[in-house]
């Protein structure tokens, strides 16, 4: 479950990132691991991604991690 903003954030496409947040994309949307767009541009190393991210922010983004949603720490068992 990721948006077209998750992955245009992530790939770094800054004019489909805008033509998004026109349509009144939701900069809020978490992802299927919890996580906003602006944590997947965060990711990225191009100029491209440095600029959504500092959009992103500006819009209200998250950019603090957050604990993966839906994953817990199985029990260990051990066979003697």
């Amino acid at each position: 479950k990721r948006s077209l903003l998750h992955l245009a954030s992530a790939e770094g496409h800054v004019d489909v990132v805008e033509y998004l947040l026109e349509m009144r994309a939701n900069v809020h949307a978490r992802d299927r691991w919890g996580g906003e767009a602006v944590q997947d541009s965060k990711r990225g190393t191009t100029r491209n991604h440095t600029r959504i991210t500092k959009l992103l922010q500006h819009l209200g983004g998250r950019d603090d991690e957050v604990p993966l949603l839906g994953l817990r720490k199985e029990r260990e068992f051990f066979i003697d």
